[in-house]
């Protein structure tokens, strides 16, 4: 059998987090070079002008906390400064949810304001073009343990380490981290929340696709704020068995998960037949 070709657009996946547990739950995060913060990659023109369509399409995609309007115009500014073009418009001069759609169609990521409230970080504005199966108006005003209620042993693994580590993030050193999930469609605009199609046949594997959310934390300076970026990526299932290394590592990921990882990352009902098609690949492509 022939290798699949290594496309250079999916070269995200040996970022992917593929380290065994345990813990099953970790933040996973890294220091991120804030050069490199919201900086384009090669899908960036046609996610744009995705998103401008969205954004014209949806009502509900953008939504702000009565009383934050101050955290947007700040976001604004931080971000005509760091892309050294403007982004958004003067909130003085539109509303803040006006003011917020245009940074929605000005970056390719979506992007979201946390502040401290007397329950915990809380979302208290958002642009969310590229949904993973949640919508805003789901999560807005709510705290973090809160929106991560559905997530099976967010409560007891990472809720206190997610809200200290919030409170010690510091202005201009943001973070980075990305998760993966498999899905049945490469859609980016996925609001709905589906069941996972169960697959015992190793040919319906590459049917499958990875789905990948590059996330980053950043502080705002002066608003007590924590900026909250996805990046999403779609890439088909053997773009990653075109990359033996990261094929490998995924296989040893799925034969050690235990049931909340297969949740989390959407392999319930067909990590076995994967796994089967992993292995089958690496060693045809071993000779």
């Amino acid at each position: 059998m022939s290798s699949p070709q290594t496309d250079p657009r999916h070269d995200w996946l040996r970022d992917l987090p593929l380290r065994p547990g345990p813990p099953e739950l970790r933040l996973g995060t890294r220091a991120l070079d804030l050069d490199t913060w919201l900086a384009p990659d090669t899908e960036t023109d046609e996610q744009l002008r995705l998103r401008a369509a969205l954004l014209a399409a949806h009502d509900g995609l953008v939504r702000i906390v009565d009383g934050h309007d101050a955290l947007v115009e700040e976001l604004s500014g931080l971000l005509s400064i760091h892309l050294q073009r403007p982004v958004g418009t003067a909130i003085g001069d539109v509303e803040a949810t006006t003011g917020l759609i245009d940074i929605a169609k000005a970056i390719q990521d979506d992007i979201f304001l946390l502040a401290p409230t007397t329950t915990g970080w809380t979302l208290v504005a958002g642009a969310l073009v590229f949904p993973n199966h949640w919508s805003l108006d789901d999560k807005i005003g709510k705290h973090m343990a809160s929106i991560h209620q559905p997530v099976d042993g967010y409560a007891e693994l990472l809720d206190a380490r997610v809200d200290r580590f919030f409170d010690r993030l510091a202005p201009g050193r943001p973070v980075w981290r990305r998760n993966w999930f498999v899905h049945d469609e490469p859609d980016l605009f996925a609001p709905d929340p589906v069941e996972a199609r169960p697959i015992d046949q190793l040919d319906e594997v590459p049917s499958l696709w990875i789905r990948s959310e590059f996330q980053t934390l950043n502080r705002l300076a002066f608003g007590d704020a924590i900026v909250f970026t996805v990046r999403t990526h779609v890439a088909p299932f053997d773009a990653v068995t075109a990359r033996p290394d990261v094929a490998d590592a995924m296989l040893t990921f799925i034969e050690s998960a235990g049931p909340r990882t297969l949740d989390t990352t959407h392999l319930v009902g067909r990590h076995r037949a994967i796994a089967d098609y992993l292995w089958r690949t690496l060693r045809e492509s071993s000779g």
